[in-house]
């Protein structure tokens, strides 16, 4: 059976693309960075007599990818397919977020599925096969006030990939992006922080963002719909570089794909409902939306 490594699998799409994968013949490697997330998994994958194998792997630590790999691929097989899902996400004005903050989003989201990546390249490149698939989103094609540093480090995500795709297709190995619009992750938390700095001039940006999170949230898909899309993803041995996972994301890039600057600019405030901010006036009421 085909080995998919999958990381970020405690919940949200790394937990469903599991379950999917497995279902669907798969072995998988579900990487958590604490075992103790990943009990519903092993109950689930228990109940159903899906090959899953939780395995713990903190992706910020990349001088431990070598050794995991190895011992991986000894337990289990050659790995096939990596799904580099694994992030966090943190709000907040740049000026206002602490540097630790900055390098973990990067160090989480960007270093290291990419170095994950790396350390896996010499085997597939060797046996002239591979799928890395890398959990995107519509922060890495469109930056929003109060998303810096999240978006920053799905801009270079991005960007690495598509650069990769062209460095190793000689070699048989196929990369894809998956942009995704928002679902019911949690990855962008719950009520409005109330610990946000209380003289910080952004307080009201970042206030009002976050209102609109909290309120789209009750409406978000079921991060299902992503993790069953996956297998066919990998699958698709001719299929493009980026996939849009829903509607929204096809909408946001078909429309900023052909846009010039300046439309560009009206549908990114009027998508973010942030006139009010640019303009110097006070934050909306939820009645009074603009």
């Amino acid at each position: 059976m085909p080995l998919v490594l999958i990381t970020g699998c405690s919940s949200g799409f790394g937990f469903e693309a599991a379950l999917t994968f497995a279902r669907e013949g798969h072995t998988v490697a579900a990487a958590v960075r604490r075992p103790e997330r990943a009990e519903q998994l092993r109950q689930q994958a228990s109940l159903e007599g899906l090959a899953i194998h939780i395995r713990q792997l903190d992706t910020t630590r990349p001088d431990d990818f070598p050794g995991f790999l190895a011992q991986l691929e000894q337990e289990l097989g050659p790995l096939d397919i990596l799904v580099n899902n694994a992030g966090i996400h943190k709000r907040g004005a740049l000026e206002d977020l602490p540097e630790a903050d900055i390098r973990a989003v990067m160090e989480t989201n960007f270093f290291g599925p990419l170095l994950l990546t790396r350390a896996a390249l010499p085997r597939m490149r060797e046996r002239r096969n591979g799928v890395i698939i890398m959990m995107s989103s519509l922060s890495g094609i469109a930056g929003l006030a109060g998303d810096v540093i999240y978006s920053a480090s799905k801009f270079a995500l991005e960007g690495a990939t598509e650069a990769l795709s062209y460095e190793c297709r000689r070699f048989g190995i196929r990369f894809a992006l998956v942009e995704c619009g928002s679902y019911a992750t949690g990855l962008q938390g719950g009520e409005p922080d109330d610990d946000y700095p209380r003289h910080s001039p952004y307080r009201p940006l970042i206030q009002s963002q976050q209102a609109q999170a909290t309120a789209a949230r009750g409406q978000a898909p079921h991060p299902r719909q992503v993790g069953e899309l996956l297998p066919a993803i990998a699958g698709a041995h001719n299929g493009p570089l980026r996939w849009q996972a829903d509607a929204l994301a096809k909408h946001v890039m078909q429309t900023l794909w052909r846009a010039d600057n300046e439309a560009r600019d009206q549908f990114l405030r009027q998508a973010s409902a942030i006139d009010w901010w640019l303009d110097g006036r006070e934050a909306p009421l939820d009645n009074d939306a603009p």
